[in-house]
């Protein structure tokens, strides 16, 4: 059932409720007003049935004064005036009343007892006014008032009903607009705009929506920029790797290889000449050596040499004392809370990058005499206790926060990232965490890249499912 028709039913039937109760008030309170009606009437014609009366006494014919004064009496309403000798036998045996039946069933509640006002002159008793109270007349009355609020009660009602109804649709309208909205967004259409019109409510989620409309609209230009930049990156990367191994390694490997070719050749001779094979033997070692710089340079922009020897903590250990060997004139202070080296290696090779980039962002640019970095990555209770069990990766407490901090000139908080801080960026997106950087100019700058608990649990069972999959592959190719 609709909303529109609900809110119909609801108020339909608050109408009836309302249209009821009015009813039920004019039929609560019909019985004291008939009742004060009634006692008033006949006061009111026993007062004057008895100041005519008095007069009759005097009269030369009481007998037709009184007829007269009965007759005229006739017309009074919700009560009845007659003589005892011209009563009918039809009465209400209990008050000498007509029985009016009806659906009020009240009479016998509101009427009084008829009245008897005896009629005397000289020679004797004349006849009995009897005044009877006569309820029919303001029944009807009041039948008449109910019927009419009742009718009028049915056309408000509808009226109210229509009004209602026509202004319920036109306030609902909009929620057509909103639905027809959000399939747009869910099929990707993020450049759909709400008109925010209607009540304030829907104003409100219609303002809402196309506030998350253009977020969803700028997240995905910002996710196609970092996707160009990351593909532009990882060419770049390719290529200064291609352009290492065939400008560095390459002649290397050639003159090796003549080298060696040389040596053979000398070792042919009979007999061979011993310094010129050390000559050659010593250059081949030199170009060894040449080759294996390198190779340890290409593999550390690849992965830190040093990180899978020492660990995590260790590898970021050694990187500061190097800063801090060349860099005499700043104060450099490292701080690590927490077993980082239980990361897995994904979030380790990032915290590492990251803390290599910052550093060397702020010793290069910032011109900074105090630079500080801490690391904190702290396990909750329930996680050190269940170190090999089960973790729910939704509701992991575990969080990795990293924050370097300089004293330096800082810049303007507009500026465009450069190519370090585009790629920590990627980096630190694409494992779910979140990168901010406070600077102004003079006031140094602070950057700290925060990791929440549900993205190192997903990183660490990650991690743990693949190093599972590769054993088992391990396995298997061994059996075969």
């Amino acid at each position: 059932m609709s909303i529109q028709m609900r809110l119909n039913i609801a108020i339909g039937l608050l109408l009836v409720i309302a249209l009821a109760g009015m009813i039920a008030a004019v039929r609560l309170d019909a019985g004291p007003r008939m009742r004060a009606e009634n006692e008033s009437i006949m006061r009111l014609t026993e007062t004057i049935v008895r100041s005519s009366v008095t007069t009759l006494q005097h009269s030369d014919e009481p007998k037709a004064r009184l007829t007269e004064l009965v007759a005229s009496l006739k017309n009074l309403r919700h009560v009845s005036v007659s003589l005892a000798s011209t009563m009918s036998a039809g009465l209400n045996s209990k008050y000498n009343v007509p029985d009016s039946g009806g659906w009020w069933h009240a009479k016998d509640d509101v009427v009084s007892k008829p009245l008897r006002i005896p009629v005397e002159v000289s020679n004797g008793l004349l006849d009995t006014i009897i005044i009877t109270p006569q309820p029919d007349d303001e029944m009807m009355e009041l039948e008449e008032a109910v019927s009419r609020i009742f009718q009028v009660g049915v056309i408000l009602g509808l009226c109210v009903l229509a009004l209602t109804s026509l202004v319920i649709n036109r306030s609902l309208r909009s929620i057509q607009s909103l639905n027809l909205a959000m399939h747009h967004l869910e099929d990707g259409d993020y450049a759909v705009t709400v008109k925010e019109a209607g009540p304030p409510e829907i104003r409100t989620i219609s303002s809402g929506l196309n506030r998350l409309a253009s977020a969803l609209r700028k997240s995905r230009a910002e996710n196609q920029r970092l996707t160009t930049t990351m593909i532009h990156v990882q060419d770049d990367e390719r290529r200064s790797i291609a352009r290492d191994l065939h400008d560095e390694l390459g002649p290397y490997l050639f003159s090796l290889r003549t080298s060696a070719s040389f040596l053979k050749r000398e070792l042919e001779k009979s007999p061979p000449d011993h310094e010129k094979s050390q000559r050659l033997t010593g250059d081949m070692l030199s170009w060894v050596d040449q080759l294996q710089r390198t190779n340890r340079r290409v593999l550390h922009r690849l992965t830190p040499i040093g990180l899978a020897e020492l660990g995590l903590k260790g590898a970021l250990s050694a990187n500061v004392a190097m800063w801090r060997r060349d860099h005499t004139e700043t104060n450099l202070d490292f701080q690590i809370v927490g077993d980082i080296d239980a990361l897995d290696e994904t979030l380790q090779l990032t915290v590492y990058r990251v803390a290599q980039e910052g550093l060397t962002n702020a010793y290069r640019h910032s011109g900074a005499s105090q630079i500080s970095l801490s690391i904190a990555f702290d396990r909750s209770d329930a996680e050190k206790a269940n170190v090999d069990g089960d973790r729910d990766p939704q509701h992991s407490n575990t969080t990795l926060t990293i924050v370097i901090r300089d004293n330096g000139s800082g810049f303007k908080a507009n500026t465009q990232d450069g190519f370090g801080l585009t790629s920590m960026r990627q980096r630190i997106s694409a494992l779910g965490g979140q990168l901010t950087i406070e600077t102004a100019p003079g006031a140094g700058t602070q950057l700290t890249a925060i990791f929440p608990g549900a993205v190192v649990a997903n990183a660490q069972k990650l991690t743990e499912t693949a190093d599972a999959k590769t054993n088992d592959l391990s396995q298997a190719i061994s059996v075969s």
